[in-house]
């Protein structure tokens, strides 16, 4: 067997499996993001207009609810979703 085949076969890939994992669930997040037609930018008058209301915490959590079925569906791991749920009620 080649060097780099056997570096390849036993190299320590946990960080980058961390990483990879990582970057799903922020694409998961986007995703979800763009479905439900994006939130309103910080500061801008839709923001100012929908902060501290009923429609900004539903945005929030079918937000939540979307990045949870991307995820599940990804075969990630759905915890901070579900934990992220959890403290929306």
């Amino acid at each position: 067997m080649s060097e780099l085949l056997t570096h390849a076969l036993t190299v320590d890939v946990a960080a980058a499996t961390a990483a990879a994992v990582a970057a799903a669930v922020d694409e998961a997040s986007q995703q979800a993001d763009r479905l439900l037609g994006g939130r309103p930018v910080p500061g801008s008058a839709r923001w100012t207009a929908e902060d501290g209301t009923p429609t900004a915490a539903d945005r929030e959590v079918a937000a939540q609810v979307v990045r949870l079925r991307i995820e599940l569906a990804a075969g990630l791991d759905p915890i901070g979703s579900l934990v992220g749920l959890r403290r929306w009620g």
